[in-house]
């Protein structure tokens, strides 16, 4: 072989060989995208459930808003500080942005409303994207003085059934303090079965099966994006 061709075989063998590094380089961007982003983005929903409205935030919900994230029993195994009506007014922005889920960690807040007063709250994060084992970890909170009434639990099996249908979650799951048994009791009332209790807290587990066999998916009247 000529040393012209002998560079020349070097070269197009170094070239094949980048071209293969390229090729795997964006495979496993493919696959890290996947693993991070759902095949299209879910927005958040308004139900109406037979007594509820499970609907985005809005900011003239402040004053109810405050009054609810002030509620030392709404705290009481919550991580959140006491907030000043200046910082619940920031937190409520926040909560009235957290509309998509696209990606890994992406939060979704709605609010409760009963008979036109915000009443409480119930959310999820978009833990786990790829389908075959898609998971959501739900939140719901209420205030005290609606407490009582089984509309915790209404409004959570709204959002999880939002889950499995929508997202088509496969597993939900819920971390919530141990000593917080009311909490735990609602969760064993949507089907929720305990996995285990690290630092304190619980982490419970829930799929669509078991929330059907449980009744806590609650009857829609409707549903509009």
């Amino acid at each position: 072989m000529s040393l012209t061709a002998a560079r020349t075989a070097s070269t197009l063998g170094a070239a094949v060989d980048s071209a293969r590094a390229a090729g795997r380089e964006s495979s496993a961007r493919r696959e890290l995208v996947a693993e991070r982003t759902l095949e299209r983005a879910v927005f958040a929903p308004t139900i109406q459930t037979s007594r509820l409205t499970v609907r985005p935030h809005r900011m003239a919900d402040a004053d109810a808003w405050y009054a609810i994230q002030s509620d030392p029993e709404v705290r009481r195994y919550l991580p959140w500080p006491e907030r000043t009506r200046e910082q619940s007014l920031a937190h409520l922005r926040r909560r009235t942005a957290s509309t998509v889920l696209a990606r890994r960690d992406d939060f979704l807040a709605l609010a409760v409303e009963h008979d036109g007063t915000l009443i409480g709250d119930v959310s999820m994060h978009l833990r786990v994207v790829p389908s075959e084992n898609r998971e959501v970890e739900a939140g719901w909170l209420l205030g005290s003085a609606h407490s009582g009434h089984g509309y915790a639990v209404e409004a959570a099996g709204a959002l999880l059934g939002f889950a499995f249908r929508e997202l088509r979650a496969m597993t939900a799951s819920a971390v919530i303090d141990e000593r917080n048994v009311r909490s735990l009791a609602l969760a064993s009332r949507l089907g929720f079965v305990r996995e285990r209790c690290s630092n304190g807290r619980w982490r419970l587990l829930l799929t669509h099966q078991m929330m059907l066999a449980a009744g806590g998916e609650h009857e829609q009247i409707a549903q509009r994006p």
